[in-house]
């Protein structure tokens, strides 16, 4: 009788100190999400004029809705931090809708868990990487067909809730805010390319996005 008392405790004093996460373990996730953006693009031309160098800018505002696959890898650094790669290929469709249009984030990301608990735990997270644009425009055979690739640097903060179904799998539902800043860094119109040294654009984005992941977890204390 003693010794199934001393079980039954033994046991649920594991249960209770039990964490989502925890020094040495590893989390693996992927999923989906969906975000809405406010856009502003800044053009700048140069061109000569009489010997001058001339430069006329412009400023435009807009938005756009991506579509993207988290794809994210986390070690347990402490029971109160994990810090891992992501990567986030997807597509972007602005007002327009007519390009194919693909994006990309990727960098590093440290999760901070608020309520660390085995079964459930709310968390916030930081992302500091890089974020990439491919816009293809096709105009049906008309001098206006282009190829543009955008590059910058892209930030994020993130909230949200992951619910553990067992001791390796559960869901994780994130609100994250994400900005970028993306140079243009190449571009072709109807195969030629065009002199960066005369025109120069800027796209920058700032949004929310909703994200739900299926998780996996392994190792740990």
């Amino acid at each position: 009788m003693r010794k199934l008392l001393l079980l039954t405790a033994v046991l649920a004093a594991a249960a209770t100190n039990a964490q989502f996460n925890d020094a040495g373990r590893f989390h693996a996730s992927i999923g989906g999400a969906m975000g809405f953006h406010a856009t502003k693009y800044y053009q700048k031309y140069t061109f000569n004029f009489f010997g001058n160098p001339v430069n006329v800018d412009t400023t435009t505002t807009d938005a756009a809705v991506t579509f993207t696959l988290p794809i994210e890898l986390d070690y347990g650094v402490a029971k109160f931090m994990s810090l891992g790669l992501y990567i986030e290929p997807g597509s972007y469709v602005d007002s327009s809708a007519t390009e194919s249009n693909s994006v990309a984030l990727m960098g590093i990301q440290p999760k901070f868990y608020l309520l660390n608990k085995d079964r459930i735990a709310i968390l916030t997270s930081l992302q500091l990487g890089a974020a990439a644009l491919h816009f293809v425009r096709d105009e049906n055979g008309t001098v206006n067909d282009s190829d543009s690739r955008y590059l910058g640097f892209q930030w994020g903060l993130g909230a949200g809730m992951a619910v553990g179904f067992g001791d390796h799998v559960g869901l994780r539902f994130m609100t994250r805010y994400v900005n970028t800043s993306m140079p243009l860094r190449a571009a072709e119109v109807n195969g030629s390319s065009v002199d960066l040294d005369k025109y120069e654009a800027k796209l920058s984005t700032g949004g929310v996005l909703i994200q739900l992941s299926l998780c996996f977890r392994f190792g740990g204390d």
